[in-house]
């Protein structure tokens, strides 16, 4: 099997002394870090996990996170990253669905009266068992190497098709699937990445999105194949004043955090800040209008977890003008159902199901992505998600425009459609907004009445408040069910 060196090692080989962690707490050189990650790794096999067992992780740490990540590579484990935020009964849940063979946290109480005490470390997996069933993974005593001096990445080779972690997809449409990557397809993402927002060594890209999420992975796999540092956000200060404090070059935005960087009083952006990434769902048009006039270099992202992070990317200017590609490893196709397919080295091997890789690509190795879409001279446009249309009255609605059409309003600041069932219609849209200020009826009733026919305008409105989240997005299957109880108590008065 085809082999590649540890990216780390070779890292700390070619950028031994360049800062590769840059926090509040704590600074390492990319030597240093490999040292530190060493000792980690080492003390893992003492504990006795073992080549090809999962690991599932609840951190709040998000440096343990990657350093726990990193390790899984040099001893062959597989890393399997849980939201620390989660309610108990939805890790107790997801965590009987993978079984890992080990389970590692760091927070105290995390599971009511906490953990049971385990076997000695040495010992491996303990015949006791801890939440749902699953053996805890103690790491105690310092992670600083003992010795320092040269090394070798010679030593570090790993198996390029080896499966490395087990992220959760967002969920939007569902309960999240655990997808399973290899290292070569983080780095094919990375790498291309690196194609159209340059990185190099003295850059600094700050991690704050979570590492249980494709998004906050990406950021560490780019800085360490490119010698950038990644920057870890300091609890103790706003957004704005850790991208100046700490000389950041790099930030990744989902839109509530986008919102909160402009709602900021600023003048301008960071000195230091050259790229600024926006993605995790559909970016509000005006809040990129106002980053770009606000000086902001923006570049809209399109992508998923199956794809190990981006897929297309867009840099937004001033003019209002966008220009967009493709990143370097992507193929795509078009059904004739206007259903987008992907196929190349970035696509994960596949979903984790019953202790094994499940492949989701066809005979030929396409990726049926679920999104509905057109490319329009090398421009994506992303109409919609095909699980997403549903049929009201005999026609077909698509949520998402119904979605842009009350977003139009300037007293909205987010919005979802869900469909519900309804005895005559088939289904009908039901809409949770979030207002900054709601309208009279009779108003509101007339100005969307100018974007929506009599089918697509939404049949109740919902507070914004009960919207199920699973992670960064918000859970469409989740929330239509809310929405379908409220519509059904409303029908039963």
């Amino acid at each position: 099997m085809a082999t590649l060196v540890c990216p780390l090692a070779e890292a700390a080989c070619r950028w031994s002394n360049r800062p590769a962690v840059i926090s509040g707490k704590c600074n390492y050189s990319y030597q240093a870090w490999h040292r530190r990650i060493d000792t980690l790794a080492t003390k893992m096999s003492n504990a006795g996990v073992r080549h090809g067992q999962v690991i599932a992780t609840i951190a709040g740490d998000p440096l343990r996170q990657c350093e726990l990540f990193i390790a899984c590579w040099r001893i062959g484990a597989i890393w399997a990253p849980f939201n620390p935020r989660w309610r108990h009964h939805q890790l107790v849940t997801q965590l009987n669905t993978l079984r890992p063979d080990w389970l590692y946290t760091d927070i105290p109480g995390s599971f009511g009266a906490g953990l049971p005490e385990a076997g000695s470390p040495a010992s491996g997996p303990p015949a006791g068992s801890l939440l749902a069933g699953i053996p805890e993974l103690r790491l105690d005593g310092s992670d600083e190497p003992h010795e320092s001096g040269e090394f070798s990445s010679r030593n570090y080779d790993l198996l390029e098709n080896a499966i490395v972690d087990l992220l959760q997809t967002s969920g939007t449409s569902g309960d999240p699937k655990f997808v399973a990557h290899n290292l070569g397809n983080h780095l094919a993402s990375a790498r291309a990445s690196k194609e159209l927002i340059p990185l190099e060594p003295g850059s600094r890209w700050l991690l704050c999105l979570p590492m249980y999420h494709v998004a906050g992975v990406a950021i560490l796999i780019r800085c360490i194949e490119s010698g950038a540092a990644v920057v870890l956000e300091d609890s103790n200060k706003d957004l704005f004043a850790t991208l100046r404090a700490r000389s950041v070059t790099h930030l990744s935005l989902v839109n509530p955090q986008l919102a909160e960087l402009l709602d900021q009083d600023v003048k301008q952006p960071a000195e230091s800040l050259r790229y600024l990434l926006l993605g995790g769902s559909r970016i509000d048009s005006d809040l990129l209008k106002r980053a770009v006039a606000a000086g902001y270099n923006c570049f809209s992202s399109y992508g998923m977890t199956e794809a190990s992070s981006q897929v297309y990317t867009e840099q937004a200017f001033s003019d209002g003008s966008r220009e967009g590609h493709f990143l370097a490893w992507v193929n795509t196709k078009l059904e004739n159902s206007g259903e987008l397919k992907l196929r190349g080295s970035a696509l994960a091997s596949g979903y984790w199901q019953d202790g094994r890789v499940s492949s989701f690509r066809d005979a030929k190795g396409w990726f049926a992505t679920g999104d509905l879409a057109k490319i329009e001279n090398g421009r994506l446009l992303i109409k919609g998600r095909v699980d997403n249309r549903f049929v009201c009255g005999g026609e077909n609605l698509q949520a998402e425009y119904i979605e842009q059409q009350i977003g139009r309003h300037p007293l909205i600041k987010q919005v979802l459609v869900v469909p519900v069932p309804d005895a005559k219609w088939g289904q009908v849209p039901v809409a949770f907004i979030d207002w900054q200020d709601q309208p009279e009826p009779g108003q509101w009733h007339n100005w969307l009445s100018k974007y929506l026919n009599r089918l697509q305008m939404p049949r109740k409105y919902l507070p914004w408040s009960e919207v199920v989240f699973s992670g960064l997005k918000f859970n469409r299957r989740a929330s239509a069910k809310v929405a379908a109880d409220r519509y059904l108590a409303d029908r039963q008065l």
